[in-house]
């Protein structure tokens, strides 16, 4: 993995070029934890490009970056990992004849590979995780390019006629030629999901790059043209919706068989490489196929209390599969010392409390490894949540109700929860979930109340709702569940998941890889019937079957729980304090953005237990501990 940057414009012909280094060097300094190993700088007249290099494959010279082609016309600083980049080498040595090749680096088989088989073909044939940019010296065009699922992140604009990208936000708040506010209508956003959903970011000319498209960019325009896209999920999914037609055995024998392919390829690297274990399914699965293969390290994190705490399950699963394994249990302590890191760690608001033993869990496995497999995706693609899973079994027979009498029900619902169950902040979460569908009028507002989780907006003194599904006639013919799980791809896993892990394992220097990430997979789930994914109240049938033949069904088969902290108990005891703070603070009040008075009725109710407000308080305090750490 690495850190890029960079930018360009006709108006830095005017500038020295000692200065136009000085400014893009500044950027990759703010990308050093995404690259501790190595880090350059390229410039020309109009444009500078920066990289920032975390050594997983070549740990030579040789795959130094920016990188220019064999012909010298192709200029690039990439981040990633291309899985497939060996076939690819193999096929450009079939069709063009023997290259000589200055190195094993899978940067310098995609520059190669743009130069002979061209941009969009190139694009189509990689598997893995990637974002780049690429200078075309003979056309003047900037190229900017993110994988299929969103892995790797990349931000781009313009701002006083500069063109600028970069793998985060920090650098490119760093360059002085641009002149930055924030975008109030992306707070707004925030406040309603706990993330900024693409394409835009918590600044105003800013954006992300959706998954799977590409953007050129010409030196002579100083318009923004629109990304286009060389991969999608939706259509994808449409193509192979319900395709299979084979028995449940027989579609374990063919996730087994593409599961272990793909982690057979994201097994190579030159630096040691492990693997989270949560105890869960997913991660299970992953670790289980991994040690036919390898015996792998594997790492877990675990909360004090039992209702939070999965770590003895993953502690179990290791040991049954003989993995080297090696756990850590979170204290206030370590609450306390990574809390005032995580904004800087997420340079723009993130609200998902799981960031923080994310953070933890990325720190452990960096001492030991530097690269690690997760099981992330699987939820995505094959019906994890508990949104997918309650939706398929009770919405259509909710939404045949008169609202009126649903609302009604709802409310009832919220009263009797905090009526009997004060103490269970985790089945209190759980049914407040459930309990949001009866308060949604269509299919929109159910997948807005689950990304929401039934939190209102009425503490925002300027409030617009604006919903994520907007797909036009795609989901005519779709089952609501995968309806809801072909949104989760295109806007929960890129924008909230992906972050999370991406800028928690990079805060370290630690690479992380999602084998359920793979094409060939996706095409798979999507061609799968709903019922082998979603069985009554079980999501992820299909896994469930294929582990039962590894594990014993009592190591896993349980409610999923995921780093889901105990975030209620932490904001009540350790973050007492430090949230008091932010949310006391008068320059909260003097934004005039929130309404102060219900925010701190909600925190009194909190702390009292007389209601569970903490994912409401933590989007709050995220964004004003944001705004103070970044001085705005």
């Amino acid at each position: 993995m690495c850190g890029i940057a960079g930018f360009f414009s006709k108006e830095l012909d005017g500038i020295d070029r000692n200065k136009k280094e000085i400014i893009v060097s500044k950027m990759i300094s703010a990308l050093k934890h995404r690259g501790p190993d190595d880090d350059d700088v390229w410039v020309s007249e109009s444009v500078a490009l920066g990289h920032s290099r975390l050594a997983i494959l070549d740990l030579s010279k040789n795959g130094s970056q920016p990188m220019h082609s064999s012909s010298g016309r192709l200029t690039i600083v990439f981040n990633g990992e291309i899985y497939n980049h060996l076939d690819i080498r193999k096929e450009i040595s079939n069709k063009y004849g023997p290259r000589s090749w200055k190195g094993t680096s899978d940067t310098e088989t995609i520059i190669e590979s743009i130069e002979v088989n061209g941009l969009k073909k190139t694009l189509k044939s990689i598997e893995g995780m990637f974002a780049f940019a690429l200078w075309d010296s003979s056309k003047k065009k900037l190229i900017l390019a993110r994988d299929k699922f969103g892995e790797k992140p990349l931000y781009y604009g313009n701002n006083n006629n500069i063109n600028f990208f970069a793998s985060e936000l920090k650098p490119i708040m760093s360059n002085e030629l641009l002149n930055l506010s924030v975008d109030e209508y992306s707070i707004n956003l925030h406040q309603s999901y706990g993330f900024i959903p693409q394409p835009r970011t918590i600044l105003n000319d800013v954006f992300k790059l959706p998954p799977g498209s590409y953007i050129e960019i010409s030196l002579d325009s100083n318009e923004l043209p629109a990304p286009k896209s060389y991969w999608s999920a939706n259509s994808s999914y449409k193509k192979y919706n319900n395709r299979f037609s084979g028995s449940i055995e027989e579609s374990n024998m063919v996730l087994e068989r593409l599961l272990t392919e793909s982690i057979k390829r994201q097994l190579i690297s030159d630096v040691p490489l492990g693997a989270f274990l949560s105890g869960g399914i997913d991660s299970s699965l992953v670790v289980a196929l991994m040690s036919k293969l390898v015996t792998p390290k594997t790492f877990s994190i675990g909360f004090q209390g039992d209702e939070y705490d999965e770590s003895k399950y993953a502690k179990r699963i290791a040991k049954y599969l003989q993995t080297d394994h090696t756990e850590f249990i979170v204290s206030d302590k370590d609450l306390l010392n990574v809390v005032p890191d995580l904004q800087k760690i997420y340079d723009e608001p993130l609200s998902d409390a799981s960031q923080i033993p994310m953070v933890l869990l990325s720190r452990l496995t960096k001492k030991h490894v530097s690269v690690a497999l997760s099981g992330d995706g699987a939820d995505e693609l094959f019906g994890g949540y508990t949104r997918h899973i309650s939706s398929n079994k009770w919405w259509p027979l909710i939404n045949k109700i008169p609202f009126n009498l649903r609302s009604k029900t709802f409310n009832f619902y919220k009263d009797i929860n905090f009526l009997f169950l004060k103490n269970s902040t985790k089945q209190i979460n759980r049914i407040q979930k459930i309990a949001g569908v009866f308060n949604s009028r269509s299919d929109d507002e159910l997948y807005y109340s689950f990304l929401s989780e039934g939190q209102n907006s009425d503490h925002l003194n300027n409030h617009e709702k604006d919903f994520l599904s907007n797909q036009d006639n795609f989901f005519a013919d779709m089952k609501i569940a995968e309806k809801l799980m072909i949104l989760d791809i295109n806007h929960y896993l890129p924008d909230n998941v992906l972050v999370k892990v991406d800028r928690a394992a990079m805060s370290t220097g630690l690479e992380t890889r999602a084998p359920f990430l793979n094409t060939n997979i996706f095409n798979f789930a999507a061609s799968l019937p709903i019922d082998y994914k979603i069985k009554g109240t079980k999501g992820k049938f299909l896994q469930r079957q294929l582990l039962e033949k590894m594990l014993p069904v009592e190591m896993f088969d349980r409610p999923k729980q995921g780093f889901e902290p105990p975030l209620g108990m932490w904001l009540k005891g350790p973050l007492k304090d430090w949230a008091s703070y932010i949310i006391e603070s008068q320059s909260m009040a003097n934004r005039g953005y929130h309404n102060p008075d219900i925010i701190k009725a909600r925190w009194n109710e909190h702390l009292k237990s007389k209601a569970d407000w903490s994912k409401f308080l933590w989007n709050v305090i995220t964004l004003e501990s944001w705004r103070i750490e970044n001085n705005i």
